[in-house]
């Protein structure tokens, strides 16, 4: 983890209070006096844009109609934390130069990674790539080829990863999280990213993406014969908060063809 000395001492040692009673017991049996751990990585999530309110807003004020409550920023921190990302906090900016460069600062001085959601297109009030070129921040990647998601956008700073900028729409941003974060956060704790993916069986065919690899919103059953099957929900675009409503994950169709037939084994990721 990057930071001072004490702020890694601080944090190994709270990662040593989270080790169970019985990993301890098991420990001392066996003669085990030390117990290695590693720290959670921390986080920070910046949400973006004039449109966004709290969750208790009523939205029945003069020009609500134009702006939306903030479900981005909840269901990161609830996704990072279950993956075991420590969230050091959340934070809301305008559509503002000044106050989202101020943010991002914050944001990778404080943790291991700045996750920012929107602003990463290219509109004149996308302004995560030039609040990131004002803080010196070395651009690694901007845009991805698969769907949804393609304006996501990384940076680094002292050659570590320090800034991820995730697409604002919901469908996106929680697809992205768990493509392109979530294997950083299982890296840092030492797991295999590749292990979290699982094949299973299309119950209908589903047309896709020919020019991206498409990663669909997906529930996932097992039938009478013990089968793994995916049903893939029915695209409504990367702004259809509602299409994510009872999916389990994600089921990532190949681009180069128009349709997946029932019965193919693809990869799919759990939420």
């Amino acid at each position: 983890p990057r930071g001072t000395d004490a702020r890694r001492g601080d944090r190994l040692a709270e990662a040593t209070t989270r080790v169970d009673a019985t990993t301890i017991a098991l420990a001392a049996t066996t003669g085990g006096t030390t117990v290695s751990v590693v720290a959670r990585p921390r986080v920070v999530i910046v949400t973006t844009g004039d449109e966004l309110r709290d969750a208790g807003d009523p939205l029945d004020g003069p020009g609500d109609a134009n702006r939306l409550r903030d479900g981005n920023g909840p269901m990161l921190r609830s996704t990072l934390e279950r993956l075991g990302a420590e969230v050091a906090w959340t934070k809301r900016v305008g559509d503002d130069l000044e106050a989202t460069r101020r943010a991002i600062e914050e944001g990778v001085d404080a943790a291991d990674l700045c996750i920012t959601v929107g602003g990463v297109s290219a509109g004149a009030l996308d302004l995560v790539p030039a609040a990131a070129a004002e803080l010196g921040l070395e651009p690694v990647q901007r845009g991805v080829r698969v769907q949804p998601g393609r304006p996501l956008s990384w940076w680094s700073r002292n050659g570590r990863l320090g800034l991820v900028g995730l697409p604002g729409n919901p469908v996106s941003a929680l697809v992205c999280a768990h493509l392109f974060v979530r294997p950083w956060i299982e890296s840092t704790l030492g797991l295999d990213p590749a292990s979290a993916w699982t094949p299973r069986i299309l119950s209908s065919t589903v047309a896709t993406n020919r020019h991206r690899p498409a990663c669909r919103p997906s529930r996932f059953s097992i039938d009478a014969t013990g089968r793994a099957l995916v049903e893939v929900a029915t695209w409504s675009g990367s702004g259809d908060l509602p299409h994510l409503a009872g999916t389990h994950g994600i089921a990532r169709m190949p681009s180069g063809v128009t349709e997946v037939p029932e019965g193919t084994l693809v990869p799919t990721l759990d939420w």
